[in-house]
């Protein structure tokens, strides 16, 4: 949903913990923006492809128990290719 900006500091006016949500979104992005550009430069594809696949758990993961997180089947979506891009653009940290 886009807002103009006029809309938003209309609403921040208004509603002074919008602004505040939004500032630690924002932070948040940025902090994950800054570990992944320091994971390309330190991290193997291995270990980025790892974190991938935590990343997947996390999101599509059920708990089967409390060692144990299923994923779900991996497709033809999911290729080798396509967890390689996945692995150098990922937006998990």
């Amino acid at each position: 949903m886009a807002r103009t900006a006029s809309v938003l500091d209309e609403i921040v006016m208004r509603n002074p913990h919008v602004a505040l949500a939004l500032c630690r979104i924002l932070m948040r992005r940025i902090i994950v923006s800054n570990e992944r550009s320091e994971s390309f430069g330190m991290d193997s594809i291995p270990r980025r492809l790892a974190r991938a696949l935590l990343c997947f758990s996390d999101r599509l993961g059920k708990p089967e128990d409390p060692d144990w997180i299923s994923i779900p089947p991996f497709s033809h979506v999911y290729s080798e290719s396509t967890l390689a891009g996945i692995a150098s653009r990922s937006r998990c940290a």
